[in-house]
């Protein structure tokens, strides 16, 4: 996360005209489980989360909490999207997550997440992009 924003970030604000208040993260699996710990960890970097299948099964769900939730200071678009197929251990932690995501719904946090028919843990990664990044940047 250093990395990203003392290198990354700044490389691309350095030779791009981008809107910093619109930063997003798409990640799947573990990239979507690395995308939720900066939403519960550092929120400041990004208003904008897609998370494609995110591995919130790993270490026994320990990033799963209330308290972690509560740490979501600032505006913030979620997408959440899984594959009805995929195993149970995936399943149900990211239906949790979803659940407690929804606790911070208003007017301010978006919190959108779509459930496929047929698709798995690997299989609903085009679509989750495609549509997230719709979901996600869509004019209101």
């Amino acid at each position: 996360i250093r990395f990203m924003k003392r290198v990354v970030f700044d490389e691309i604000e350095s030779s791009y005209n981008i809107d910093k208040e619109s930063r997003g993260i798409l990640g799947h699996s573990f990239g979507g489980l690395l995308g939720y710990y900066c939403l519960i960890n550092h929120n400041e970097i990004f208003k904008n989360y897609l998370l494609i299948s995110p591995s919130i099964w790993w270490n026994k769900s320990e990033f799963l909490t209330t308290e972690n939730i509560k740490k979501i200071k600032r505006e913030v678009n979620i997408y959440v999207v899984l594959g009805k197929s995929a195993s149970k251990m995936l399943i149900t932690p990211i239906r949790k997550m979803t659940a407690e995501l929804k606790k911070i719904e208003n007017e301010k946090n978006r919190i959108e997440s779509k459930e496929y028919e047929g698709m798995d843990h690997h299989s609903i990664l085009p679509t989750g992009i495609y549509e997230g990044i719709e979901i996600i940047y869509r004019k209101e």
